[in-house]
């Protein structure tokens, strides 16, 4: 069953505002996943209201020229055309200051691998400001992450009306593309992510132990030198999946209608598919 059929089934039955006013739909991605294909597509729907990574760290100086120029033509994102990236999070800016309301930066890759347990309410404010966003416009809210991975168990207990779609590529393939990403367009950004996600949770201690088992060094601080070993950043992101979609918990069976991962398996002559795992 693809993804979208998925998508379908929750936009024609109970995950609807009307019905629910905590439903939702959150896409837990990677980078370099096809989360963003998927997240364009149900964006394109009147019943939608799609917000792209809410968790991500430019939303804290966020302001109404910064989401103009951030679009999927201004960098090379392999990306279809479309509106620029945060178009959803307009409403949403503080008024006085850059950023968007209720957003902190440390939300993007601290407590990354949080458990359910841990108490975050800001965090937990924050999202629900998104879902009330949404469902005052009469939509579904769909929520497209790319820094979920290791707290999904988290997103599940404190959101458990939400459909929760965990995406999932290859390992090797989404490595293929950031490092593609580095040599053809010097974009470092996703070989870096995964070592400021390890250095920001290193205290973690099965986090360290994987840390030492795979020889990941960390530098002392995370510079313009940090990509310059491709092997460095390959090893800093096979650390990364260990404590990201194998280690997520399944759902239980009661709630297994509610937490479906998928795999996503794009093709050079088809746009990519998602299918549960």
């Amino acid at each position: 069953m693809t993804v979208l059929r998925v998508a379908e089934r929750a936009l024609a039955s109970g995950f609807s505002p009307a019905s629910q006013s905590a439903a939702a739909m959150f896409l837990h991605a990677g980078w370099r996943s096809c989360g963003t294909w998927l997240w364009a597509t149900l964006r394109g729907s009147d019943t939608v209201r799609a917000f792209y990574e809410p968790l991500h760290e430019d939303l804290a100086r966020l302001d109404r020229a910064a989401i103009g120029a951030f679009s999927p033509g201004s960098w090379g994102s392999g990306h279809g055309a479309g509106a620029p990236y945060f178009a959803e999070f307009a409403g949403m800016l503080n008024r006085h200051r850059r950023g968007v309301a209720l957003y902190d930066r440390r939300f993007a890759f601290d407590d990354f691998f949080a458990g359910p347990e841990r108490a975050d309410p800001a965090l937990e404010a924050y999202i629900n400001s998104l879902l009330l966003h949404a469902t005052a416009e009469g939509r579904l809210p769909v929520l497209k992450f790319c820094r979920s991975l290791g707290r999904v168990a988290w997103l599940e207990r404190h959101f458990p009306a939400a459909l929760h779609a965990v995406v999932v590529r290859d390992p090797r393939a989404q490595w293929s593309s950031a490092r593609a990403q580095l040599e053809r367009d010097k974009n470092r950004y996703f070989v870096l992510a995964p070592f400021v996600i390890l250095a920001r949770n290193a205290h973690d201690p099965l986090l360290a132990a994987a840390l030492a088992h795979l020889r990941v060094k960390l530098p002392p601080h995370l510079g313009s030198g940090l990509t310059s070993s491709i092997s460095a950043g390959r090893t800093a992101i096979a650390a990364f999946w260990l404590f990201g979609p194998p280690a997520m918990s399944p759902p239980s069976p009661a709630k297994r209608s509610s937490s479906t991962p998928m795999r996503c398996e794009p093709t050079p002559t088809t746009a990519p598919r998602c299918r549960t795992a």
